[in-house]
């Protein structure tokens, strides 16, 4: 499956959308409505900072609220979307420095076939 571009970032603990990141998923929404053969996964992530067990809660609940703002705000079917919580599994940066933590607090989006 292919990454989209986009991603939405999160401040530490938090999954609250942050109006800089709104327009990311409009970007995402758009190629939706221009693909209406595709499906999306939201991909959930957190930082290293906290259990394993509250980093997947974490990671499932800022992917849930990415979905539910698509579902809401562009009016797409709840069918085409999928949610995956990965926790601090897959992160993109290895560092321990804020910057980095701050990388790995994401959504991504991966877009599916619409038989997968």
């Amino acid at each position: 499956p292919e990454l989209l571009p986009q991603r939405v970032h999160f401040e530490t603990g938090k999954a609250k959308i942050r109006s800089a990141f709104r327009k990311e998923i409009q970007a995402v929404c758009e190629h939706m409505q221009q693909n209406s053969g595709q499906r999306i996964r939201v991909l959930g992530h957190a930082d290293e900072t906290g259990s394993a067990a509250s980093n997947t809660r974490l990671a499932a609940r800022r992917a849930s609220i990415v979905t539910e703002f698509m579902i809401e705000h562009c009016a797409l079917p709840a069918e085409r979307l999928e949610i995956r919580a990965f926790g601090a599994t897959k992160r993109v940066c290895t560092e321990s420095s804020k910057e980095c933590r701050q990388q790995n607090r994401r959504v991504a989006f991966e877009v599916l076939d619409a038989q997968e």
